[in-house]
Protein backbone atom coordinates (compact mmCIF):
# COMPACT_ATOMS: atom_id res chain seq x y z
CA UNK A 1 0.00 0.00 0.00
CA UNK A 2 1.16 3.71 -0.76
CA UNK A 3 1.99 4.75 2.57
CA UNK A 4 1.61 8.42 1.57
CA UNK A 5 -2.13 7.90 0.40
CA UNK A 6 -4.79 8.91 3.44
CA UNK A 7 -7.82 7.71 4.23
CA UNK A 8 -9.43 10.63 2.74
CA UNK A 9 -7.21 10.79 -0.36
CA UNK A 10 -8.02 7.23 -1.25
CA UNK A 11 -11.91 8.16 -0.17
CA UNK A 12 -11.36 11.38 -2.95
CA UNK A 13 -9.90 8.94 -5.53
CA UNK A 14 -12.35 6.04 -5.61
CA UNK A 15 -15.33 9.01 -5.23
CA UNK A 16 -13.77 10.16 -8.14
CA UNK A 17 -13.00 7.10 -10.07
CA UNK A 18 -16.98 6.10 -9.96
CA UNK A 19 -17.51 9.40 -11.15
CA UNK A 20 -19.64 9.88 -7.97
CA UNK A 21 -20.35 13.31 -6.36
CA UNK A 22 -19.70 13.59 -2.63
CA UNK A 23 -23.59 14.48 -2.58
CA UNK A 24 -24.50 11.03 -4.28
CA UNK A 25 -21.95 8.96 -1.92
CA UNK A 26 -23.72 11.04 1.21
CA UNK A 27 -27.06 10.25 -0.36
CA UNK A 28 -26.24 6.01 -0.91
CA UNK A 29 -24.03 5.76 2.43
CA UNK A 30 -26.29 7.86 4.85
CA UNK A 31 -24.25 10.01 5.81
CA UNK A 32 -24.35 13.87 4.75
CA UNK A 33 -22.25 15.80 2.19
CA UNK A 34 -20.63 17.82 4.44
CA UNK A 35 -19.13 14.50 6.58
CA UNK A 36 -17.51 13.38 3.24
CA UNK A 37 -15.99 16.58 2.67
CA UNK A 38 -14.49 16.58 6.36
CA UNK A 39 -13.56 12.99 5.76
CA UNK A 40 -11.63 13.74 2.25
CA UNK A 41 -10.04 16.72 3.69
CA UNK A 42 -9.19 14.83 7.23
CA UNK A 43 -10.91 17.16 9.52
CA UNK A 44 -12.80 14.08 11.25
CA UNK A 45 -12.08 11.42 13.75
CA UNK A 46 -11.15 8.05 12.79
CA UNK A 47 -13.89 6.70 10.98
CA UNK A 48 -16.02 4.07 12.39
CA UNK A 49 -16.05 0.66 11.04
CA UNK A 50 -19.72 1.06 10.13
CA UNK A 51 -19.14 4.37 8.09
CA UNK A 52 -16.11 2.39 6.30
CA UNK A 53 -18.35 -0.05 5.26
CA UNK A 54 -21.06 1.54 3.60
CA UNK A 55 -18.75 3.66 1.80
CA UNK A 56 -16.98 0.73 0.60
CA UNK A 57 -20.35 -0.75 -0.41
CA UNK A 58 -21.44 2.54 -1.99
CA UNK A 59 -17.76 3.02 -3.91
CA UNK A 60 -18.04 -0.49 -5.27
CA UNK A 61 -14.36 -1.29 -4.23
CA UNK A 62 -12.54 -4.50 -5.11
CA UNK A 63 -11.23 -6.93 -2.57
CA UNK A 64 -7.54 -5.74 -2.77
CA UNK A 65 -9.24 -1.56 -2.89
CA UNK A 66 -11.18 -2.49 0.06
CA UNK A 67 -8.21 -3.95 2.43
CA UNK A 68 -6.58 -1.06 1.67
CA UNK A 69 -9.59 1.45 2.53
CA UNK A 70 -9.74 0.07 5.70
CA UNK A 71 -6.13 -0.26 6.60
CA UNK A 72 -5.56 3.34 5.45
CA UNK A 73 -9.01 4.07 8.23
CA UNK A 74 -7.44 2.22 10.62
CA UNK A 75 -4.24 4.73 10.13
CA UNK A 76 -6.46 7.59 10.26
CA UNK A 77 -5.67 10.35 13.29
CA UNK A 78 -7.86 9.66 16.21
CA UNK A 79 -7.65 13.56 16.98
CA UNK A 80 -8.95 16.35 14.98
CA UNK A 81 -6.92 18.71 13.35
CA UNK A 82 -8.23 21.38 15.15
CA UNK A 83 -6.94 22.71 18.62
CA UNK A 84 -10.01 20.78 20.44
CA UNK A 85 -13.01 19.56 19.72
CA UNK A 86 -16.56 21.20 18.98
CA UNK A 87 -18.64 21.33 22.65
CA UNK A 88 -21.36 19.62 22.31
CA UNK A 89 -24.15 17.24 23.87
CA UNK A 90 -26.21 15.56 20.59
CA UNK A 91 -26.76 12.24 21.16
CA UNK A 92 -25.69 9.35 18.46
CA UNK A 93 -28.07 8.12 16.88
CA UNK A 94 -28.28 4.16 16.43
CA UNK A 95 -28.81 4.19 12.80
CA UNK A 96 -27.83 6.33 9.87
CA UNK A 97 -29.99 8.55 8.46
CA UNK A 98 -31.46 7.62 4.87
CA UNK A 99 -32.35 10.05 2.18
CA UNK A 100 -32.35 13.13 3.70
CA UNK A 101 -28.92 14.72 2.41
CA UNK A 102 -30.87 17.13 0.38
CA UNK A 103 -32.82 18.60 3.26
CA UNK A 104 -30.17 18.14 5.84
CA UNK A 105 -27.49 20.77 3.73
CA UNK A 106 -31.18 22.90 3.57
CA UNK A 107 -31.13 23.08 7.24
CA UNK A 108 -27.55 23.51 7.85
CA UNK A 109 -27.42 26.71 5.39
CA UNK A 110 -30.45 28.37 6.58
CA UNK A 111 -29.05 28.08 9.71
CA UNK A 112 -25.80 29.63 8.65
CA UNK A 113 -27.96 32.70 7.11
CA UNK A 114 -27.00 35.91 9.02
CA UNK A 115 -30.98 36.64 9.36
CA UNK A 116 -32.23 33.23 11.00
CA UNK A 117 -31.67 33.01 14.38
CA UNK A 118 -34.98 30.48 14.87
CA UNK A 119 -35.41 27.70 12.55
CA UNK A 120 -38.68 25.70 12.74
CA UNK A 121 -38.53 21.95 11.63
CA UNK A 122 -42.62 21.24 11.44
CA UNK A 123 -43.91 17.71 10.07
CA UNK A 124 -46.06 15.13 11.28
CA UNK A 125 -45.04 12.96 13.83
CA UNK A 126 -42.89 9.93 12.68
CA UNK A 127 -41.80 12.13 9.75
CA UNK A 128 -38.06 12.76 11.24
CA UNK A 129 -37.36 15.92 12.16
CA UNK A 130 -34.99 14.69 15.59
CA UNK A 131 -33.15 12.84 13.22
CA UNK A 132 -32.75 15.47 10.55
CA UNK A 133 -32.22 18.42 13.27
CA UNK A 134 -29.31 15.94 14.73
CA UNK A 135 -27.58 15.69 11.17
CA UNK A 136 -28.18 19.14 10.49
CA UNK A 137 -26.64 20.37 13.46
CA UNK A 138 -23.57 17.94 13.25
CA UNK A 139 -22.73 19.27 10.37
CA UNK A 140 -22.20 22.56 11.96
CA UNK A 141 -20.37 22.12 15.57
CA UNK A 142 -17.78 23.39 13.92
CA UNK A 143 -19.85 27.07 13.19
CA UNK A 144 -20.93 27.67 17.22
CA UNK A 145 -17.95 28.53 19.10
CA UNK A 146 -19.13 27.39 22.48
CA UNK A 147 -20.55 24.44 21.49
CA UNK A 148 -24.23 22.54 20.17
CA UNK A 149 -26.78 21.87 22.83
CA UNK A 150 -29.25 19.18 22.71
CA UNK A 151 -32.34 19.86 25.23
CA UNK A 152 -35.17 16.97 24.81
CA UNK A 153 -38.42 18.26 25.84
CA UNK A 154 -40.31 15.17 25.15
CA UNK A 155 -40.36 14.33 28.90
CA UNK A 156 -42.16 18.29 29.91
CA UNK A 157 -45.31 19.01 29.67
CA UNK A 158 -45.39 22.08 32.12
CA UNK A 159 -44.49 25.14 30.00
CA UNK A 160 -42.88 27.06 33.07
CA UNK A 161 -39.96 24.11 33.04
CA UNK A 162 -38.29 24.42 29.54
CA UNK A 163 -36.14 27.17 30.73
CA UNK A 164 -35.10 24.71 34.09
CA UNK A 165 -34.20 22.27 30.68
CA UNK A 166 -32.27 24.07 28.77
CA UNK A 167 -29.83 25.67 32.25
CA UNK A 168 -29.34 21.75 33.40
CA UNK A 169 -28.23 20.87 29.53
CA UNK A 170 -25.86 24.03 29.75
CA UNK A 171 -24.54 22.71 33.12
CA UNK A 172 -26.11 26.47 34.61
CA UNK A 173 -26.70 26.56 38.15
CA UNK A 174 -29.71 28.31 39.35
CA UNK A 175 -28.71 31.51 40.98
CA UNK A 176 -31.87 31.99 43.14
CA UNK A 177 -31.30 35.86 42.89
CA UNK A 178 -33.25 36.63 39.90
CA UNK A 179 -35.19 34.52 37.19
CA UNK A 180 -33.66 31.88 36.15
CA UNK A 181 -34.79 33.26 32.36
CA UNK A 182 -32.69 36.05 33.10
CA UNK A 183 -29.29 33.71 34.31
CA UNK A 184 -30.01 31.97 31.21
CA UNK A 185 -29.77 35.10 28.71
CA UNK A 186 -27.05 36.57 30.90
CA UNK A 187 -25.37 33.30 30.50
CA UNK A 188 -25.67 32.97 26.70
CA UNK A 189 -25.19 36.54 26.15
CA UNK A 190 -22.17 36.45 24.69
CA UNK A 191 -21.84 33.17 23.44
CA UNK A 192 -21.99 31.78 20.13
CA UNK A 193 -24.21 28.88 20.44
CA UNK A 194 -26.61 26.60 18.93
CA UNK A 195 -29.55 25.21 20.77
CA UNK A 196 -31.52 22.72 19.50
CA UNK A 197 -35.22 22.36 21.43
CA UNK A 198 -36.51 18.87 20.45
CA UNK A 199 -40.20 17.86 20.53
CA UNK A 200 -41.43 21.50 21.58
CA UNK A 201 -45.16 20.96 20.25
CA UNK A 202 -46.57 19.90 24.06
CA UNK A 203 -44.77 23.06 25.58
CA UNK A 204 -46.12 25.97 23.27
CA UNK A 205 -46.93 28.41 25.89
CA UNK A 206 -42.90 28.67 26.29
CA UNK A 207 -42.46 29.84 23.13
CA UNK A 208 -42.20 33.64 24.37
CA UNK A 209 -38.89 32.45 26.15
CA UNK A 210 -37.42 31.63 23.00
CA UNK A 211 -38.00 34.92 21.59
CA UNK A 212 -36.64 36.62 25.27
CA UNK A 213 -33.62 34.72 24.55
CA UNK A 214 -32.75 35.44 21.05
CA UNK A 215 -33.45 39.18 21.91
CA UNK A 216 -31.08 39.32 24.99
CA UNK A 217 -28.35 37.05 23.02
CA UNK A 218 -26.97 38.08 19.25
CA UNK A 219 -24.97 35.44 18.85
CA UNK A 220 -27.67 32.49 19.68
CA UNK A 221 -29.15 30.36 17.04
CA UNK A 222 -32.34 28.18 18.11
CA UNK A 223 -33.19 25.38 16.02
CA UNK A 224 -36.84 23.70 17.21
CA UNK A 225 -38.54 20.56 15.94
CA UNK A 226 -42.07 20.42 16.49
CA UNK A 227 -45.62 19.61 14.95
CA UNK A 228 -46.87 23.05 15.73
CA UNK A 229 -44.81 26.32 14.72
CA UNK A 230 -44.04 28.50 17.38
CA UNK A 231 -45.50 31.48 15.70
CA UNK A 232 -43.21 33.73 17.17
CA UNK A 233 -41.35 37.01 15.07
CA UNK A 234 -38.44 35.76 13.27
CA UNK A 235 -39.36 32.22 12.86
CA UNK A 236 -38.31 30.52 9.56
CA UNK A 237 -40.27 27.24 9.35
CA UNK A 238 -39.20 24.58 7.24
CA UNK A 239 -41.76 21.81 6.66
CA UNK A 240 -39.94 18.16 6.32
CA UNK A 241 -42.14 15.96 4.36
CA UNK A 242 -42.58 12.36 4.41
CA UNK A 243 -39.82 9.89 2.04
CA UNK A 244 -40.65 10.08 -1.64
CA UNK A 245 -42.28 6.90 -2.57
CA UNK A 246 -42.77 4.95 -6.37
CA UNK A 247 -45.48 6.05 -7.77
CA UNK A 248 -48.58 3.68 -8.20
CA UNK A 249 -48.18 2.11 -12.02
CA UNK A 250 -44.63 2.06 -11.76
CA UNK A 251 -42.18 -0.10 -13.19
CA UNK A 252 -41.55 -2.21 -10.13
CA UNK A 253 -37.77 -3.33 -10.79
CA UNK A 254 -35.11 -3.51 -7.71
CA UNK A 255 -33.38 -1.21 -9.67
CA UNK A 256 -36.07 1.20 -9.84
CA UNK A 257 -38.04 1.04 -6.74
CA UNK A 258 -34.47 1.17 -5.19
CA UNK A 259 -34.00 4.68 -6.23
CA UNK A 260 -36.39 5.87 -3.66
CA UNK A 261 -35.36 6.29 0.05
CA UNK A 262 -38.65 4.95 1.31
CA UNK A 263 -37.64 1.59 -0.20
CA UNK A 264 -34.00 2.41 0.72
CA UNK A 265 -35.21 2.73 4.19
CA UNK A 266 -37.23 -0.16 4.31
CA UNK A 267 -34.37 -2.48 2.98
CA UNK A 268 -31.96 -1.40 5.86
CA UNK A 269 -34.44 -1.95 8.64
CA UNK A 270 -35.64 -4.72 7.36
CA UNK A 271 -31.85 -6.43 7.20
CA UNK A 272 -31.85 -5.17 10.94
CA UNK A 273 -34.68 -7.46 11.60
CA UNK A 274 -33.71 -10.24 9.36
CA UNK A 275 -30.45 -9.86 8.15
CA UNK A 276 -30.92 -12.06 4.96
CA UNK A 277 -33.89 -9.89 3.49
CA UNK A 278 -33.00 -8.39 0.08
CA UNK A 279 -34.97 -6.81 -2.61
CA UNK A 280 -35.70 -8.59 -5.44
CA UNK A 281 -37.64 -9.07 -8.68
CA UNK A 282 -40.45 -10.98 -6.59
CA UNK A 283 -41.16 -8.78 -4.00
CA UNK A 284 -40.17 -5.52 -5.55
CA UNK A 285 -43.59 -4.43 -6.01
CA UNK A 286 -45.22 -5.10 -2.65
CA UNK A 287 -42.09 -3.49 -0.77
CA UNK A 288 -43.19 -0.78 -3.30
CA UNK A 289 -46.76 -0.76 -2.60
CA UNK A 290 -46.36 -0.91 1.51
CA UNK A 291 -44.00 2.63 1.08
CA UNK A 292 -47.20 4.19 -1.11
CA UNK A 293 -49.99 2.72 1.44
CA UNK A 294 -47.68 4.52 4.29
CA UNK A 295 -47.10 8.02 2.30
CA UNK A 296 -43.24 7.68 2.64
CA UNK A 297 -43.50 8.16 6.79
CA UNK A 298 -40.17 7.35 8.00
CA UNK A 299 -41.48 5.85 11.46
CA UNK A 300 -44.32 3.98 9.67
CA UNK A 301 -41.75 1.90 7.53
CA UNK A 302 -39.36 1.27 10.16
CA UNK A 303 -41.88 0.03 12.36
CA UNK A 304 -43.40 -2.33 8.72
CA UNK A 305 -39.98 -3.59 8.19
CA UNK A 306 -39.37 -4.72 11.97
CA UNK A 307 -42.33 -7.10 10.72
CA UNK A 308 -40.47 -8.87 7.62
CA UNK A 309 -38.65 -11.22 10.75
CA UNK A 310 -41.44 -13.43 10.31
CA UNK A 311 -43.74 -11.47 7.28
CA UNK A 312 -42.77 -11.49 3.41
CA UNK A 313 -43.60 -7.99 1.77
CA UNK A 314 -46.70 -9.45 0.14
CA UNK A 315 -48.52 -10.75 3.02
CA UNK A 316 -47.21 -7.26 5.20
CA UNK A 317 -48.73 -5.02 2.24
CA UNK A 318 -52.19 -6.95 2.41
CA UNK A 319 -52.14 -6.40 5.77
CA UNK A 320 -51.51 -2.89 5.83
CA UNK A 321 -55.16 -2.09 5.22
CA UNK A 322 -55.47 -1.38 8.89
CA UNK A 323 -51.96 -0.05 9.46
CA UNK A 324 -52.85 0.97 13.35
CA UNK A 325 -52.89 -2.31 14.46
CA UNK A 326 -50.21 -4.02 12.14
CA UNK A 327 -47.39 -1.26 13.16
CA UNK A 328 -46.82 -1.83 17.10
CA UNK A 329 -43.98 -3.41 19.08
CA UNK A 330 -41.21 -0.70 18.08
CA UNK A 331 -37.77 -0.55 19.51
CA UNK A 332 -38.29 -0.35 23.59
CA UNK A 333 -35.59 2.03 23.51
CA UNK A 334 -38.25 4.60 21.61
CA UNK A 335 -40.27 7.08 23.62
CA UNK A 336 -43.68 5.21 24.43
CA UNK A 337 -45.42 7.50 21.75
CA UNK A 338 -43.01 6.38 18.97
CA UNK A 339 -43.77 2.55 19.31
CA UNK A 340 -46.81 2.44 17.45
CA UNK A 341 -48.27 4.22 14.98
CA UNK A 342 -51.05 4.79 17.03
CA UNK A 343 -49.66 6.22 19.76
CA UNK A 344 -47.50 8.97 17.43
CA UNK A 345 -50.52 10.15 15.97
CA UNK A 346 -52.69 10.10 19.39
CA UNK A 347 -50.05 12.21 21.24
CA UNK A 348 -50.86 14.96 18.06
CA UNK A 349 -54.71 14.44 18.55
CA UNK A 350 -54.89 15.12 22.71
CA UNK A 351 -52.80 18.08 22.22
CA UNK A 352 -55.97 19.44 20.20
CA UNK A 353 -59.17 21.34 21.94
CA UNK A 354 -62.58 19.62 22.39
CA UNK A 355 -63.76 20.87 18.84
CA UNK A 356 -61.01 20.55 16.40
CA UNK A 357 -60.67 16.93 17.48
CA UNK A 358 -64.81 17.01 16.59
CA UNK A 359 -63.69 18.64 13.52
CA UNK A 360 -60.71 16.03 12.66
CA UNK A 361 -62.97 13.26 13.33
CA UNK A 362 -65.35 14.71 10.71
CA UNK A 363 -63.00 15.45 8.18
CA UNK A 364 -62.53 11.20 7.60
CA UNK A 365 -65.58 11.39 5.76
CA UNK A 366 -63.64 12.63 3.14
CA UNK A 367 -61.76 10.67 0.23
CA UNK A 368 -58.60 12.07 -1.76
CA UNK A 369 -58.96 15.37 -0.03
CA UNK A 370 -61.29 18.43 0.57
CA UNK A 371 -62.03 22.13 -0.27
CA UNK A 372 -62.92 24.96 2.05
CA UNK A 373 -65.97 25.01 1.01
CA UNK A 374 -66.57 20.88 0.66
CA UNK A 375 -65.35 21.29 5.01
CA UNK A 376 -67.45 24.06 6.29
CA UNK A 377 -71.00 22.31 4.23
CA UNK A 378 -70.38 18.83 5.59
CA UNK A 379 -68.79 19.12 8.65
CA UNK A 380 -69.75 22.73 9.97
CA UNK A 381 -72.89 21.58 11.25
CA UNK A 382 -73.82 20.36 14.92
CA UNK A 383 -71.23 21.79 17.61
CA UNK A 384 -68.80 23.47 14.75
CA UNK A 385 -71.47 26.27 13.25
CA UNK A 386 -68.83 28.89 13.31
CA UNK A 387 -64.98 28.96 12.77
CA UNK A 388 -63.97 25.98 10.90
CA UNK A 389 -61.57 27.68 8.90
CA UNK A 390 -59.38 28.60 12.32
CA UNK A 391 -60.12 25.05 13.33
CA UNK A 392 -58.38 23.56 10.06
CA UNK A 393 -55.60 26.25 10.41
CA UNK A 394 -55.27 24.85 13.75
CA UNK A 395 -54.90 21.01 12.27
CA UNK A 396 -52.59 22.07 9.32
CA UNK A 397 -50.53 23.81 12.14
CA UNK A 398 -50.32 20.34 14.07
CA UNK A 399 -49.16 18.53 10.95
CA UNK A 400 -52.47 16.46 11.09
CA UNK A 401 -53.26 18.25 7.92
CA UNK A 402 -51.89 19.16 4.30
CA UNK A 403 -52.55 22.44 3.00
CA UNK A 404 -51.91 22.39 -0.54
CA UNK A 405 -53.16 24.40 -3.61
CA UNK A 406 -55.30 23.73 -6.40
CA UNK A 407 -54.85 25.12 -10.08
CA UNK A 408 -57.34 27.67 -9.11
CA UNK A 409 -54.98 28.84 -6.79
CA UNK A 410 -57.92 27.44 -3.72
CA UNK A 411 -56.67 26.06 -0.58
CA UNK A 412 -57.04 21.60 -0.76
CA UNK A 413 -56.92 19.96 2.49
CA UNK A 414 -55.46 16.50 2.44
CA UNK A 415 -54.94 13.71 5.25
CA UNK A 416 -51.55 11.39 5.24
CA UNK A 417 -53.50 7.61 4.96
CA UNK A 418 -52.09 6.58 8.88
CA UNK A 419 -53.48 9.69 9.81
CA UNK A 420 -57.16 9.27 7.74
CA UNK A 421 -57.33 5.95 9.07
CA UNK A 422 -56.91 7.31 12.72
CA UNK A 423 -59.50 9.98 12.15
CA UNK A 424 -61.88 7.40 10.85
CA UNK A 425 -61.84 5.27 13.76
CA UNK A 426 -62.34 8.90 16.44
CA UNK A 427 -65.38 9.38 13.55
CA UNK A 428 -66.93 5.92 14.71
CA UNK A 429 -66.37 6.78 18.11
CA UNK A 430 -68.48 10.04 18.13
CA UNK A 431 -71.44 8.16 16.32
CA UNK A 432 -71.59 10.79 13.41
CA UNK A 433 -70.43 8.58 10.65
CA UNK A 434 -73.83 7.63 9.45
CA UNK A 435 -74.80 11.15 9.36
CA UNK A 436 -71.55 12.82 8.25
CA UNK A 437 -71.40 10.28 5.27
CA UNK A 438 -75.03 11.32 4.25
CA UNK A 439 -74.15 15.13 4.46
CA UNK A 440 -71.13 14.22 2.00
CA UNK A 441 -73.18 12.26 -0.53
CA UNK A 442 -75.77 15.28 -0.68
CA UNK A 443 -72.81 17.92 -0.87
CA UNK A 444 -71.10 16.11 -4.09
CA UNK A 445 -74.54 15.30 -5.58
CA UNK A 446 -75.23 19.57 -5.21
CA UNK A 447 -72.06 19.96 -6.73
CA UNK A 448 -72.10 17.30 -9.77
CA UNK A 449 -75.55 18.91 -10.46
CA UNK A 450 -74.24 22.32 -10.13
CA UNK A 451 -71.28 21.61 -12.40
CA UNK A 452 -73.42 19.86 -15.13
CA UNK A 453 -74.74 22.86 -17.64
CA UNK A 454 -71.26 23.83 -16.79
CA UNK A 455 -69.63 20.94 -19.03
CA UNK A 456 -70.90 20.99 -21.98
CA UNK A 457 -68.91 24.07 -23.25
CA UNK A 458 -68.04 27.30 -22.39
CA UNK A 459 -65.28 29.73 -20.32
CA UNK A 460 -66.01 27.61 -17.24
CA UNK A 461 -65.57 23.96 -19.05
CA UNK A 462 -62.06 23.03 -18.31
CA UNK A 463 -62.20 24.86 -14.68
CA UNK A 464 -65.53 22.93 -13.93
CA UNK A 465 -63.54 19.30 -15.39
CA UNK A 466 -60.56 20.06 -13.59
CA UNK A 467 -62.87 20.46 -9.84
CA UNK A 468 -64.49 17.32 -10.52
CA UNK A 469 -61.49 15.67 -11.17
CA UNK A 470 -59.72 16.92 -8.04
CA UNK A 471 -62.96 15.11 -6.22
CA UNK A 472 -62.82 12.19 -7.95
CA UNK A 473 -62.30 10.01 -5.43
CA UNK A 474 -65.05 11.95 -2.89
CA UNK A 475 -67.51 11.64 -5.86
CA UNK A 476 -66.89 7.70 -6.26
CA UNK A 477 -67.46 7.85 -2.23
CA UNK A 478 -70.47 9.34 -2.71
CA UNK A 479 -72.14 6.88 -5.42
CA UNK A 480 -71.33 4.36 -2.92
CA UNK A 481 -73.22 5.74 -0.31
CA UNK A 482 -76.15 6.14 -1.96
CA UNK A 483 -76.11 2.33 -3.56
CA UNK A 484 -75.59 0.89 -0.01
CA UNK A 485 -77.97 2.90 1.63
CA UNK A 486 -81.05 1.94 -0.80
CA UNK A 487 -81.17 5.59 -2.69
CA UNK A 488 -80.55 4.37 -5.95
CA UNK A 489 -82.25 7.74 -7.47
CA UNK A 490 -80.10 9.98 -6.14
CA UNK A 491 -76.74 7.73 -7.31
CA UNK A 492 -78.67 8.09 -10.62
CA UNK A 493 -78.78 11.39 -10.26
CA UNK A 494 -75.46 11.78 -10.11
CA UNK A 495 -74.20 9.21 -12.34
CA UNK A 496 -76.62 11.28 -14.48
CA UNK A 497 -74.92 14.66 -13.85
CA UNK A 498 -71.69 13.55 -14.60
CA UNK A 499 -72.26 11.23 -17.09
Amino acid sequence: MDRTLTFGDLLRRYRETAHLTQEEVAERAGLTPQAISLLERGERRKPQRYTVRKLAETLQLSPGDRAEFEAAARLAPTVRTADSPPRHSLPIPATPLIGRSREVGEVASTLQETSVRLLTLTGPGGVGKTRLALQAASALLREYADGVYFVALTPIEDPSLVASAIARELGLEESGGRPLTEDLSAYLQEKHVLLVLDNFEQVLEAAPLVAQMLVACARLKILVTTRAALRVRGEREFLVSPLPVPALGQQATPEAVSQFASVRLFIERARDARSEFELTAENATAVAEICRRLDGLPLAIELAAARARFLPPKMLAERLSNALRVLTDGPRDLPARQRTLRATIDWSYQLLDQQTRALFARLAVFSGGCSLDAAEAVCGGGDLDVDVLARLGSLVENSLLRQEEELDGEPRFMMLETIHEYARERLEERGEAHTLRRQHAEYYLELAELAEPRLWGGSEQRGWLERLEADHENLRAALTWFLKTGSPELGLRLAGALG
